[in-house]
């Protein structure tokens, strides 16, 4: 079992050009096989600097968030009120409160009354920030696995949505989205997880404030379970020869069709 790192939650509002940085930087994957659920994350932080002249501070931490005694893993992307989101619902679900009958409501209801409080102590919100949570749940409760989309919303309601397929967040603009495109349905988690890692490994080669990979397999019988950093190093390697496989395909003159 991995050691749990809370997130580190800083009330800051970047600038406008910072905002369109942090806007780029996580990328949160999750799918949907046959078996379970996949969800995979980058694992880097970034304290922006505010002034010219000072550097990044790089962070290591998990962006994948698991609730044991509840039976829910969630991964966040955005600035620090995606963080305040998670741990709204972790109070919740702690109160007894939340509505397993109503998820998506009870989602909602969570994001929610996470903005509300905040925004009582900072009027200042970006609201043109994107911001997600990733809600995977997979006890009792539920029946059956079911994994959530949230959309963390400012100056409206917030939204959520059940995902049957893969879905990806955080990243705007970087090519590794690209790879959804290989996602099929009905695969189970040991050919969706290479799927998931590749495009997060992926979204490094196209910027390095992604960094990192973790992930979090949740099985219909299995439960719940954390792949080793050493288990991991089979991700890079495949990672690695695609890369130098595609490079020679696409610049050797020599080759030739078949």
């Amino acid at each position: 079992m991995s050691t749990q790192q809370e997130p580190i939650v800083a009330g800051y509002n970047p600038s406008f050009e910072d905002q369109e940085r942090v806007d780029r930087m996580t990328l949160l994957v999750a799918a949907v096989g046959c078996d379970g659920i996949v969800l995979a994350a980058d694992k880097t932080f970034l304290d922006l600097p505010e002034e010219d002249e000072e550097i990044d501070e790089r962070l290591d931490g998990r962006k994948i968030i698991v609730l044991e005694n509840h039976k829910v893993a969630y991964a966040f992307a955005g600035d620090y009120v995606s963080q305040l989101v998670g741990k709204k619902l972790k109070q919740i679900l702690d109160s007894g409160a939340f509505q397993f009958k109503n998820i998506d409501q009870g989602l909602k209801d969570a994001a929610d009354a996470a903005i509300s409080a905040e925004w009582m102590n900072n009027h200042a919100l970006n609201v043109q920030a994107k911001r997600k949570l990733l809600v995977a749940l997979y006890g009792e409760q539920v029946g059956q696995l079911q994994l959530w989309s949230v959309d963390i919303k400012v100056s409206m309601f917030s939204s959520a949505e059940r995902i049957n397929g893969l879905v990806m967040t955080g990243a705007r603009g970087n090519a590794a989205r690209f790879f959804r495109h290989y996602f099929q349905y009905n695969l189970p988690m040991e050919r969706l997880k290479f799927l998931a890692a590749h495009i997060v490994l992926a979204g490094h080669s196209w910027n390095g404030d992604i960094d990192g990979l973790d992930m979090v397999l949740v099985g219909e019988t299995s439960g719940l379970k954390w792949p080793e950093e050493s288990g991991k190093i089979v991700f890079r390697e495949r990672f690695r020869q695609w890369d130098d496989i595609t490079r020679n395909f696409l610049l050797d003159t020599t080759l030739r069709p078949a």
